[in-house]
């Protein structure tokens, strides 16, 4: 258990807007007031500075934590502990008032409507990937060990159809869908990015909950043609997306939106992505837009030259530009380190291990054996994760940013993984990622100043170690 420095900052992921600062500040205080009880000293909103303070005791570490949350369009939470302490009990605090933060944008009787422009390019309205999408984007973004597993049950399939020449067909059949990855990845995608449309410009409208599922279910089309007269009156003018236009269109189509309730935001989305690429000292990737809400990244392709970058607008939504770059620069270490390339690599060798040298194993044996090698498989799948947390913390010279990041992109999952039998569960289970809780409590303790020599060993020690204390601890 690593000892963290006296005070830690995190900003939580949910938009608050003006209005509901001291109404979400009080809602905070009473949540603490029921998690925390006793064990709260003093407990007052500032209404001046927007601001909610607390001092808890800790009786069991015989210290004590000063607690600032600051309401902001994206709240920040600032921790000082009264002597050095765990980092678990900081990531502790920042989960409970990320929750609060969620259970607060969720009461609110208010839905989220995301407008995502970038001017030049086809307007298409946000939305949820069709299932085709989603098992495209699942199978061929990352590391692309699912794409393998796919295959491998396919195997099977094609053993009974060419017997003795089966496992030359599904390797073949394997490299064929490997070298097919980024062309199939960029039908996931609805614009690219390029020099001349390099921005992504986003309205995000706070609307009444029955409005907005009204919009969503039953007009649903509407959205687009809204965007479009959205995009007459400001793009197709030269003139920039304002609160003000925003709000009167959506008027015209019965939704009440006032422009206190319109954030804008401009992404310059090709310059941070060329910013880490200058780090990173690398081509710059194609680089592909999927309007879709859900917070992602990934990379894919069988090496650097022909790497595809997958960006979904829902990622800059949710993060601000340091926590964007910190992610482009974790993908951008898989595609480096040829990190597809290489677990395709690794899952015909068991393949083939399996076929020819341990096909005498008989029932249940076999069926032992190959779900212990694909649990081997996905946590070998781990240090590859682990070691592009590393590398983009080191190259970016930053580890906060992606602890924000992934606070916010991994907050459900993190929410359980602080129970340890959750922990185990990812640890275990047939995802190549490892628990969130644990890459942002190994960022946490990192030392910027002191570079391992080896990125990949030094990720899989800490895995290891991170699964036997998940264990035994």
């Amino acid at each position: 258990m690593s000892i963290s420095k006296f005070e830690k900052t995190y900003e939580l992921g949910f938009d608050i807007f003006p209005e509901h600062y001291i109404p979400y500040l009080n809602f905070v205080e009473r949540r603490c007031i029921e998690k925390y009880g006793r064990s709260i000293s003093s407990i007052e909103v500032l209404s001046e500075v927007k601001t909610l303070k607390l001092n808890v005791i800790d009786e069991d570490r015989d210290a004590s934590y000063d607690i600032a949350l600051i309401a902001e369009r994206k709240p920040k939470l600032i921790i000082r502990s009264s002597k050095p302490v765990s980092t678990e009990v900081f990531l502790d605090f920042a989960i409970d008032f990320q929750f609060f933060t969620y259970q607060f944008t969720s009461f609110s009787n208010e839905g989220t409507l995301g407008l995502v422009f970038i001017p030049g390019l086809p307007i298409i309205p946000l939305r949820q990937l069709s299932l085709g999408k989603q098992i495209l984007a699942k199978i061929f973004s990352g590391n692309l060990l699912m794409l393998y597993l796919i295959l491998l049950f396919f195997g099977y399939l094609m053993f009974v159809a060419f017997r003795e020449y089966a496992p030359i067909a599904i390797v073949a059949s394997q490299f064929i869908l490997f070298l097919s990855a980024p062309k199939l990845l960029s039908y996931v995608g609805d614009w690219i990015l390029s020099p001349e449309n390099r921005d992504i410009h986003v309205a995000i409208c706070k609307i009444p909950i029955n409005n907005f599922r009204e919009l969503v279910t039953k007009r649903w089309n509407e959205i687009k043609e809204i965007k479009r007269k959205i995009y007459e009156r400001t793009f197709g003018k030269g003139m920039p997306l304002s609160p003000e236009i925003v709000s009167e269109v959506l008027e015209r189509w019965n939704v009440k939106c006032p422009s206190s309730k319109v954030n804008i935001r401009t992404i310059h989305l090709y310059d941070l992505i060329e910013e880490v690429v200058r780090v990173y000292n690398v081509p710059m990737p194609k680089t592909i837009i999927a309007n879709t809400f859900i917070p992602n990244a990934a990379t894919t392709g069988p090496i650097l030259r022909y790497t595809n970058l997958l960006v979904t607008t829902g990622l800059t939504l949710t993060l601000n530009d340091d926590e964007i770059k910190a992610v482009i620069g974790h993908e951008l270490s898989h595609a480096i380190n040829r990190d597809p390339l290489m677990l395709f690599i690794f899952t015909s060798i068991e393949y083939l291990i399996r076929v020819y040298v341990l096909w005498g194993l008989k029932w249940p044996f076999d069926l032992i054996y190959f779900f212990f090698s694909i649990t081997a498989l996905y946590f070998v799948a781990k240090f590859l994760e682990a070691r592009a947390d590393l590398e983009a913390a080191y190259k970016l010279k930053s580890h906060k940013t992606l602890i924000n990041a992934l606070m916010k992109i991994g907050f459900y999952r993190l929410f359980y993984e602080r129970y340890k039998s959750y922990r185990l569960q990812r640890w275990i289970g047939w995802d190549p990622h490892p628990p969130v809780y644990f890459r942002i409590l190994r960022l946490e303790k990192i030392d910027l100043s002191r570079k391992p020599k080896s990125f990949i060993l030094k990720s899989a020690r800490d895995c290891i170690s991170g699964f036997i204390s998940t264990i035994i601890s």
